[in-house]
């Protein structure tokens, strides 16, 4: 099938940075702990400041399939770059990575599944909240609602989860473009891709992506991001930490969808209450028809039987 992908095709992962500094290196480690080992990591910084320089430099040197591309700032988050090193990529698909998220070691592997049949795709993420807690973002681009949803307006699809083809981003006009103001950036590309109905979409059901909202951490210093992203990147080589993440999805996944059954039943009742206030009110108003219809039986009943010259009284 043409457009399809196998897992011996190199990957490009994409990792776009600015100021996250030593946040950079967990995320580029997390890639190179794969299971699949056929990439190519795209660093694009976008005016990285001096103090983020020396981490961005030294997380370069890391690997040899490493190329960083070193832009000043540009539009929100240089998305008129990202068309230029997309245009150098070796991979037949795309993954990107935020440089403050992290991925679980079966993440590429599990991208190149979906992206064989498909030309866009999303993991199953899980949103870590300051302290810890975790949310599923639970969405699934397979079904034309979800689609719809996303085309509409939601933005639930984060950066870190999505790949997609090359020969898909070829057919884009314009490929990454600056974003409108007040639109989340990322959203854009995936709203613009979506839209299209020679686009495939699929959505995976396993949990390969860890993301770390800057905005819900705006006081947390970087010293205590740093901390908290290098105790989950110390957990991710670690079979137990994968079987636990699942468990927690899986968890959180059977809560969402009781909650959705729970809506569905009080809907239901929703509508019985409906249908019984409906039923009294059908049956009140076949009660004043039957009244009405009696009575002007009567009425016609004493017009007929008056004799000629004589009104009915």
């Amino acid at each position: 099938m043409a457009g399809s992908v196998s897992r011996s095709q190199t990957t490009t992962v994409f990792i776009p940075t600015h100021d996250h500094g030593p946040l950079l290196e967990y995320a580029v480690r997390s890639v190179l702990g794969q299971t699949v080992q056929d990439f190519e990591i795209l660093m694009v910084g976008d005016g990285v400041p001096p103090a983020a320089r020396p981490h961005v430099e030294r997380v370069a040197r890391f690997d040899p399939r490493i190329r960083y591309f070193d832009f000043p700032k540009r539009g929100r988050t240089g998305e008129p770059h990202r068309n230029g090193v997309l245009a150098q990529a070796n991979g037949q698909v795309v993954c990107y990575l935020a440089d403050d998220d992290l991925w679980l070691p079966q993440h590429l592997e599990e991208m190149l599944t979906l992206l064989r049949d498909a030309d866009f795709a999303q993991a199953l993420t899980l949103r870590v909240h300051p302290g810890g807690t975790k949310e599923v973002l639970v969405v699934d681009v397979r079904q034309p609602g979800f689609r719809q949803l996303v085309v509409g307006g939601s933005s639930r699809i984060h950066l870190s989860s999505v790949g997609h083809t090359v020969e898909a981003f070829r057919r884009l006009p314009e490929g990454w473009r600056e974003t409108p103001p007040g639109v989340p950036t990322d959203y854009y590309m995936w709203k613009r891709l979506l839209e299209r109905r020679d686009v495939r979409a699929t959505s995976g059901h396993r949990p390969t992506v860890l993301v770390f909202p800057s905005p819900l951490r705006a006081a947390a210093s970087l010293e205590e991001r740093v901390a908290e992203t290098r105790e989950w990147s110390r957990r991710l080589g670690d079979p137990a930490f994968t079987r636990e993440v699942e468990s927690w999805t899986f968890s959180a996944l059977c809560a969402a969808w009781l909650e959705q059954y729970r809506e569905a039943e009080r809907r239901l009742e929703t509508l019985e209450r409906v249908h019984e206030s409906a039923a009294g009110m059908r049956q009140q108003l076949d009660e004043k028809e039957r009244l009405i219809r009696a009575g002007w039986r009567r009425w016609w009943s004493r017009a007929t039987s008056v004799g000629p010259g004589r009104q009915p009284s």
